[in-house]
């Protein structure tokens, strides 16, 4: 919300606010003709026409308004002043035109540029964000409207030498044989972010500490250069402040942001381009928390290794820090309700095993259900963890895993309430006779919760995420 000036009679500002955009910043000028800084203050009465052939404010009648130009870049890459003046341009009955100076004026993005009213108008980009806004204008009962972009070129030299930098500025690079899309590991391209993020973690394979990068954000109207070395095995951080800028700055989904890696080589003293990724910023920031899970093999001491997972928060904001879910037990297969307020988790969890009739294959693989964002721990149960998925509401889960068909009460998959865990026992899903004798796998809710969709196993429980497969 931008501040509200007001040079004129309180009468005055009531009559002309209707006409402008109360997100920018509205400049009121003196319904002065004059032009310049020196125009006195008057009262310019209390509307726009007075029915006589001119204006409550003493301007005459204007029967077009315009700005020249009607539209002009601002760049702020520091080699220059970064304004713009715009002259208001008013046409009369008789044919005439002449400069005037506006007696309302508005700039809808004050984020990314000020205005000093006056003949011409003149808009200073801050510097601080890119973007377009829209200039507005009032003289005379017309109106008039000019387009701004404020473009920013900016570049974080970290102490480069300067002749390294040039190298890795010139155009035409030759494609990196070393560091290749192939060995880039992050961001993953055509990644979509939300605002308020940390600034992700670059990774790629890097040949030496020696070499140095140059990570290129690159939208329609900001670029961002930072050059630097990268730590080894490969990471890079951006500056926090940067990205943000630069995020801020975006505009959505029509406005990909590229981020392009060039590496100068320091045995051949030659630069290269590595690799080119876009990603979408989505232009608005995640509330509540995000989770991921992470599977990994640890060596277990005796030659072989321990299979582990875990699912861990992430509260968006800059600076933000993990944190495991349900104090870091081993935890798999996850589902989020559509509404974001429950998920239900596989616990590996020997102390509270799944039992016979609701058990899978490996016995200690029973479900959890927590209230989300805050990952609150709500029912610990003793039910199979297997093809979970939770209704859009979050209020049920079905569940199940292997067929049983020598158990009575659960053949396949079962419904429970995620609230106590209690099984819904006239759901009709435990009656369910396949055709091909397997059991029901990846299950999913309609958007509605009215049908639910599964996927006939015959015989392949295989895991389909870490090596080794079991039954």
């Amino acid at each position: 919300m931008g501040s509200l000036l007001l040079l004129a009679s309180v009468a005055t500002a009531a009559g002309l606010a209707a006409c402008g955009n109360s997100e920018g910043d509205s400049l009121f000028n003196n319904g002065n003709t004059a032009v310049g800084p020196d125009a006195s203050i008057t009262d310019p009465g209390h509307g726009f026409g007075d029915g006589d052939g001119g204006t409550s404010s003493g301007n005459p009648v204007a029967t077009a308004l315009v700005f020249d130009p009607p539209s002009a870049e601002i760049i702020v890459d520091g080699s220059g002043t970064p304004t713009r003046a715009f002259k208001l341009m008013a046409t009369f009955a008789d044919g005439s035109t002449k400069e005037v100076q506006a007696e309302s004026l508005q700039f809808d993005r004050p984020d990314v540029a000020t205005v000093t009213p006056g003949a011409p108008v003149v808009v200073t980009a801050i510097g601080t964000f890119a973007g377009v806004g829209v200039l507005h204008a009032i003289y005379g009962g017309a109106a008039a409207a000019a387009t701004v972009s404020v473009i920013i070129h900016a570049k974080d030299l970290s102490g480069v030498d300067g002749a390294v930098i040039s190298k890795l500025d010139a155009a035409n690079l030759g494609a990196d044989a070393v560091v290749t899309p192939a060995t880039y590991l992050y961001p993953y391209d055509k990644t979509v972010y939300p605002l308020g993020l940390t600034v992700p973690l670059l990774m790629w394979q890097a040949p030496r500490a020696a070499d140095v990068y140059r990570v290129r954000l690159e939208e329609k109207n900001f670029i961002y250069d930072f050059y630097g070395a990268a730590t080894m095995p490969g990471q890079m951080r951006l500056p926090q402040a940067a990205w943000d800028r630069v995020t801020a700055s975006n505009g959505g989904a029509t406005d990909p942001m590229k981020i392009t890696v060039s590496r100068w080589d320091q045995p051949s003293n030659t630069a290269f381009t590595s690799v080119t990724r876009t990603m979408t910023i989505a232009q608005s920031s995640v509330r509540g928390a995000i989770y991921y899970w992470t599977a990994s093999q640890v060596p277990n001491g005796a030659g072989g290794v321990t299979r582990v997972g875990s699912i861990t928060r992430i509260r968006p904001g800059s600076g933000a820090t993990a944190v495991k879910l349900n104090e870091g037990r081993c935890m798999g297969c996850h589902s989020v309700s559509a509404d974001g307020t429950t998920m239900v988790a596989t616990v590996e969890d020997p102390s509270a095993p799944s039992k016979a009739p609701y058990s899978n294959w490996s016995g200690v693989r029973a479900w959890a259900s927590f209230k989300v964002p805050d990952g609150t721990l709500t029912v610990q149960t003793n039910k199979s963890g297997a093809n979970s998925a939770l209704t859009p509401d979050g209020k049920f889960v079905v569940f199940g895993g292997k067929a049983d068909t020598t158990t009575a009460g659960s053949k396949y998959i079962s419904l429970a309430t995620t609230s106590t865990g209690d099984v819904i026992a006239n759901s009709g899903l435990d009656d369910v006779v396949l055709p091909l004798g397997g059991g029901m796998m990846m299950p999913s809710f309609s958007p509605d919760g009215k049908k639910l969709a599964f996927v006939e196993a015959n015989g392949d429980y295989s895991d389909n995420v870490l090596p080794t497969p079991s039954l």
